[in-house]
């Protein structure tokens, strides 16, 4: 009976893990996953997170008597989710040191891997529209609950406007006027316009030109576009700040993506099948951080 070179099965691991990191490290689909989730990493598959609002009340006048913010509103339990993704390798090739051979199909798990967390944290963010959050209101509501009395609003109605410098301009405000849960502005700005590919060229044309309309354009270079594939609505758009660690959705994923062989198949069908295996899932951070204009 053939029997597997475990010594080469070992070192091949390691180059096609080393390969793996490498090619997601270089994946461009990155850049849409990293505006909208923080991601969290974990050592339990099941486990609950607690959301505290202190996000922004920062520095006090030092009287003696010291005073937390930190409030703790509500804990979710988040349960992370199995995936995988495979490719088969010729025991040959194992044997005659052909790693390189298997390169375009690391490429290709790097790229799957990447493009299904972005996917799943922005297919999260739509739900929004519909789905409650931590407060129990729907994530984007012009009517957020405040601790310490009154509401805030995280959506721009544009009654049929769609995008415009208007539209965009009053998301901003509400952005700057983000509250924690003491009443305490947080102090956030905006820092990116996230879009479906049907607004990428207004997009384009309200950040980039000099004039709109005749009129000197004042968004222009005021955001950094980023063009998701995987927003399904054509019309909405979504403001994001992402000048601290926080972000509108939570990427909770237990422990690290792992690239191993699985020999089990090895003597009947004379291949070594490589499985790429990740738990992970999805839930909504903190809605203060996003403005969605609908």
């Amino acid at each position: 009976m053939f029997v597997l070179d475990r010594d080469k099965l070992a070192a091949a691991q390691t180059a096609f893990s080393t390969a793996f990191e490498g090619a997601l490290a270089r994946y461009t689909g990155n850049e849409e996953f990293g505006v909208v989730a923080q991601e969290l990493r974990g050592s339990d598959p099941a486990t609950e997170l607690f959301f505290s609002t202190r996000l922004g009340s920062g520095m006090k006048l030092d009287t003696g008597d010291y005073s937390v913010d930190s409030l703790r509103i509500q804990s979710i339990k988040i349960a992370a989710s199995r995936y995988y993704d495979a490719f088969q390798m010729s025991r040959d090739d194992l044997e005659y040191d052909k790693l390189n051979l298997y390169r375009p199909h690391i490429e290709q798990l790097a790229s799957s891997y990447a493009r299904h967390r972005a996917q799943l944290s922005i297919n999260k963010l739509e739900s929004g529209w519909t789905e409650n959050g931590y407060d129990g209101v729907t994530f984007f509501n012009s009517a957020h609950p405040i601790a310490s009395g009154g509401t805030q609003s995280n959506v721009v109605n544009t009654s049929g406007a769609g995008l415009t410098t208007d539209t965009l301009a009053e998301a901003l405000v509400r952005l700057s006027r983000m509250k924690d849960e003491s009443g305490n502005i947080i102090g956030l700005r905006g820092t990116a316009l996230l879009v479906p590919p049907e607004l990428e060229h207004k997009a384009r044309q309200i950040l980039t030109a000099e004039q709109i309309s005749g009129t000197d354009n004042v968004m222009r270079g005021r955001l950094r576009l980023v063009v998701s594939p995987f927003l399904t609505d054509p019309n909405r758009a979504y403001v994001i700040d992402t000048s601290t660690a926080f972000r509108p959705i939570i990427f909770y994923e237990f422990g690290q993506p792992t690239l191993e062989p699985d020999t089990s198949r090895s003597v009947l069908h004379r291949v070594v099948l490589w499985v790429l295996s990740a738990q992970y899932s999805t839930t909504f951070g903190f809605y203060h951080f996003v403005v969605g204009i609908n």
